[in-house]
């Protein structure tokens, strides 16, 4: 249940970011086909049976990437949850802490962080000594000496990748993919690229992590960045925006492992992380790879 409540929670940032950047607006009574009198995104969220149809029309018509696809267990937990109804209040924003009703919303998701889902992850981790959040300008600092536009070149050149051995929820693979737009930009007049052209650009950050759920909150992190890149008419009229990234660019294993089973990507130009520097792991993986 833990998990789902992350993930839904996730799910749920996004498409409030997509709806106060009135993406939804483009076509007319758009909840209404998944709840009847539906106006606003929370009227959907607090029906389990409307939400699963939200989030399937989402996957399969419109975003791709399996950013918004249930398991038939977690749909099963939606439909008997009674805290549907609660947790759609706080993603409306009307309701404050206490349960008191305010006379205007409490926050808008127009300008969503996207280090806001590092720091999600954070607060969700169960071990904390294998789990290192590393702080976005700590990423910044790093990438600013690992990314250089020489170096950026090079990897546009060679078709190379930027590759992050334990990447946890995505904070280097993020401030990377920002820095990539930007070069494009940089050598295309200051055009904003394409949908096809980002797709492009984040298949060249790669990255591994043990943590299943820290891989799915990674490929969140990367799809938010994208969609801050692109106007709203642009995100809903392009089908199939988002690439599959988690099991593809995006793994779920231990960096060592995939060392010496050699299936690690061959074109690695940049490795840049925040590993652990004390490995509590007990599989031995580390001990055998040093």
């Amino acid at each position: 249940a833990g998990n789902l409540r992350r993930r839904l929670l996730i799910i749920s940032l996004l498409i409030a970011y997509l709806e106060d950047r009135e993406v939804f607006k483009l076509e007319a009574n758009f909840f209404k086909k998944f709840k009847d009198g539906a106006e606003k995104f929370h009227d959907v969220l607090g029906d389990a049976k409307s939400l699963i149809k939200l989030l399937a029309y989402l996957e399969t018509e419109r975003f791709n990437g399996n950013v918004f696809t249930l398991q038939e267990d977690e749909k099963q937990q939606l439909l008997q949850t009674p805290h549907l109804k609660k947790f759609a209040e706080l993603i409306e924003g009307s309701t404050d802490s206490g349960g008191q009703q305010t006379l205007w919303r409490l926050y808008s998701f127009r300008d969503l962080p996207v280090e806001l889902i590092s720091h999600i992850y954070q607060l969700f981790v169960a071990d904390k000594t294998t789990c290192v959040y590393t702080p976005p300008f700590l990423a910044r600092l790093m990438l600013e000496e690992a990314l250089t536009l020489e170096r950026m070149d090079r990897l546009e050149q060679n078709d190379e990748v930027m590759f992050d051995p334990s990447c946890g929820s995505g904070v280097f693979l993020v401030e990377a993919f920002k820095r990539l737009v930007l070069h494009w930009r940089k050598n295309n007049n200051w055009d904003r690229p394409s949908p096809a052209v980002l797709r492009k650009l984040m298949l060249r950050v790669r990255g591994t992590d043990i943590d299943r759920y820290a891989v799915e909150l990674a490929a969140f992190s990367l799809c938010l960045a994208m969609c801050e890149e692109l106007e709203p008419p642009i995100i809903w009229r392009t089908g199939k925006l988002f690439p599959a990234l988690n099991g593809e660019t995006l793994i779920k294993a231990c960096f060592f492992q995939q060392a010496r089973e050699q299936k690690l990507p061959r074109n690695i130009g940049v490795v840049v992380g925040n590993p652990p520097f004390v490995s509590a792991s007990d599989k031995g993986t580390t001990a055998q790879a040093y």
